[in-house]
């Protein structure tokens, strides 16, 4: 898997662009980028998602490639990590393929209008006072 740092590199590269505008896009000096580049350093989401705007590419494949690496930063050289990672695969798998609840936000009290839930929350059972 090619990592993010080279991703980066390559899309600069290919579109023949210097560091230094790249860096200035995202507002990181350019010595940050280029140990973004080669791997140094990470950088955060929405750099990533800038990147992919500034090179005018899906960000899908760098965030995949951010996520990636961060996680294997955390798991790399734990001898358990290959189990750990099938743990929370089949628990992501399970969690997405539940049906998600239609629960009533905070937002949905805010709203004019009717909200699921909202007769509870203004009615009182009077018999209860007798």
């Amino acid at each position: 898997m090619e990592s993010l740092g080279a991703a980066i590199k390559q899309l600069r590269e290919e579109q023949n662009i210097p560091l230094r505008k790249v860096a200035a896009y995202i507002d990181i000096d350019q010595a940050i980028l280029s140990k973004i580049e080669h791997g140094f350093r990470r950088p955060k989401r929405d750099q990533v998602i800038e990147l992919a705007k500034y090179f005018k590419v899906d960000e899908k494949p760098l965030l995949i490639k951010w996520l990636a690496g961060k996680i294997l930063e955390e798991v790399d050289g734990d001898e358990f990590a290959i189990d750990a990672l099938q743990l929370a695969r089949q628990t992501l798998n399970k969690t997405n393929e539940q049906p998600k609840e239609d629960k009533p936000s905070v937002l949905d009290y805010l709203k004019l209008g009717e909200a699921p839930g909202m007769e509870k929350m203004f009615h009182s059972n009077t018999t209860n006072l007798q």
